[in-house]
């Protein structure tokens, strides 16, 4: 029998057919007493959650994990981090989550407890932003994403595997159930479609025990119901003007890639300002940086998807010299940070040049501090 972890609010039981919550977690900041928790008279998220994972499958043992008080109070990254802790402790073959941030600089916080869930082979169901955001956990390589089948290409149930969606998101699931048309629930969250995608992982790994990611997603693919094809908005991307700066940091050698990481960390953790960036070949751990070349994206476009797609005050490239003289044109860069060259800052065609040399060509806090002072 497996055990299955939901993360979000508080699951009322008697709602459920066989009462089958085998433990209560609530970790959040004021959190209730025992009785409260009780005292939920109503379907709350969770409780939605764990009425469609009993309607489609059996054998397992259900662990709440409270972060919220309720699906209209947001649950913060520490919440989050802790209930993933707690999991981990608790030793779940499965954790289910409709919860999330569009922030990625959260993954700082984040990504540590998922590379360890990771490790131990936890699985991982995580639904994406019902805006068409790239969301953690949802989005990592080491998560299982989630999204509904809002335009119902398949039927009650039935699921679809995509290898290649750039938000992440590798599974489409309908949960167009008749228990929603009841009680006037929208079916099409993103939220709703996550106990479908576990529902069938429970079956699998109640005869295969301990799977990795990588065999759970070629059973989900071998038993999806058909391809759904996700097509972009070539209408929106091609009306789209770039309302959010961009800045391009033009390096001499691979080494200087993790420069770039240190600056928006500074950017974020001095300035409040989320960053989202991108370069062409290079692959990076940090998930704030997109790889044109692995999205598949062309480069003319990629700067429209950060703003459409991600939640970002400023799209923050790192280009090898040789890659920003061939592309450069194909962007609206704002301000262009050239490392290892005399320092001077002026302006051509409207686009800003900061060059610097020696001890400030290293410094992170102090290319950022140029950075604010130069675009303010």
């Amino acid at each position: 029998m497996s055990k299955i972890a939901i993360i979000d609010d508080a699951i009322k039981e008697d709602f459920l057919t066989n009462k089958i919550v085998k433990e209560r977690i609530v970790i959040y900041d004021d959190k209730p007493d025992g009785k409260e928790i009780q005292t939920i008279n109503h379907y709350t998220h969770a409780t939605i959650c764990a009425i469609v994972l009993e309607y489609c499958t059996e054998n397992y043992e259900l662990i709440s994990v409270q972060i919220m008080k309720d699906c209209n109070t947001p649950a913060n990254i520490d919440s989050l981090v802790r209930a993933l802790e707690v999991c981990l402790d608790l030793k779940v073959d499965i954790i289910s989550m409709s919860v999330g941030t569009v922030r990625l600089s959260e993954s700082l916080k984040l990504n540590r407890i998922i590379q360890e869930l990771a490790n131990r082979k936890v699985i991982m169901v995580a639904a994406g932003s019902n805006q068409q955001l790239i969301t953690l956990p949802a989005s990592y390589p080491e998560v299982i994403g989630v999204q509904s089948d809002i335009n119902s290409f398949l039927k009650p149930l039935e699921i679809a595997v995509h290898s290649k969606w750039w938000l992440g998101l590798q599974v489409t699931a309908n949960c167009d159930l008749d228990f929603f048309k009841k009680f006037f629930i929208d079916s099409t969250s993103n939220s709703f479609a996550v106990p479908v995608v576990v529902s069938y992982i429970n079956s699998y790994i109640n005869k295969n025990k301990n799977p990795s990611i990588e065999t759970v997603l070629k059973y989900l693919d071998k038993i999806s119901s058909k391809e759904v094809v996700i097509e972009l908005d070539k209408k929106v991307l091609e009306s789209s003007k770039i309302k959010i700066p961009h800045v391009c940091m033009v390096i001499q050698e691979f080494k200087d890639f993790e420069l770039g990481k240190e600056i928006i960390n500074y950017l974020y953790n001095n300035y409040n300002i989320e960053c989202v960036g991108f370069t062409k070949n290079r692959s990076m751990e940090d998930i704030r940086f997109l790889n044109i070349k692995k999205c598949g994206l062309e480069a003319e476009i990629i700067e429209i998807m950060i703003e459409k797609f991600c939640e970002a005050e400023l799209i923050f490239s790192i280009l090898l010299k040789k890659d920003f003289i061939n592309l450069s044109s194909k962007f609206n860069i704002d301000l262009v940070i050239s490392l290892n060259v005399e320092q001077t800052v002026f302006e051509v065609d409207g686009r800003k040049y900061a060059f610097l040399i020696g001890e400030e060509s290293r410094n992170a806090g102090y290319i950022g501090d140029l950075i604010i002072e130069i675009l303010s």
